[in-house]
């Protein structure tokens, strides 16, 4: 696994001193609208994803919470035969996640799920790009550390680290 982590005191989502619901949930959490805030990943951490996951012709890359979809756009569209399921559950992100992917006229090889990626599949998947809170982090961590452990798959996260997982390298 690589992991893709930039000063985590500048970036946190959450930097109130007031108890954050996700990681004081007492039941697992099923709300994809909590598994993470839209923050989107600018072009110098878009490229260090792409380098790290080593991506190629017949791979399928799973970008979870997709946001607008800059990411799987950009993989999609620097290399040829690759195909990309975004899975985004804010509505308006995965609208525009669409919208990007049709201006980019790759809409035959890179698909928008309006869904929680707790409840996608990743059995397809040969490479995944995460941005999630720990809480979803930790619920997905058993569907990434399969990718990882059993298919040989990448997983590129961005800020939080995969429970379970070591990071081949850190940016």
């Amino acid at each position: 696994m690589a992991s893709l982590v930039p000063d985590a005191e500048a970036n946190s989502p959450n930097t109130s001193t007031t108890p954050d619901p996700i990681e004081s949930a007492d039941e697992p959490l099923r709300i994809g609208e909590k598994l993470a805030p839209f923050n989107p990943s600018m072009g110098p951490v878009v490229n260090t994803a792409l380098e790290l996951l080593q991506l190629k012709g017949g791979d399928v890359l799973y970008e979870l919470g997709c946001g607008d979809g800059r990411v799987m756009v950009a993989a999609a569209g620097a290399v040829p035969g690759l195909k990309c399921i975004g899975v985004e559950y804010d509505e308006e992100f995965a609208t525009r996640a669409r919208e990007a992917v049709d201006a980019a006229a790759l809409s035959d090889r890179v698909e928008v799920i309006h869904g929680n990626v707790l409840d996608v599949s990743l059995e397809s998947a040969t490479a995944a790009f995460v941005y999630l809170v720990p809480k979803g982090m930790k619920l997905i961590a058993p569907g990434l550390s399969d990718l990882v452990n059993n298919r040989g798959g990448r997983v590129v996260s961005y800020v939080f680290s995969v429970p379970g997982l070591e990071p081949t390298r850190v940016e």
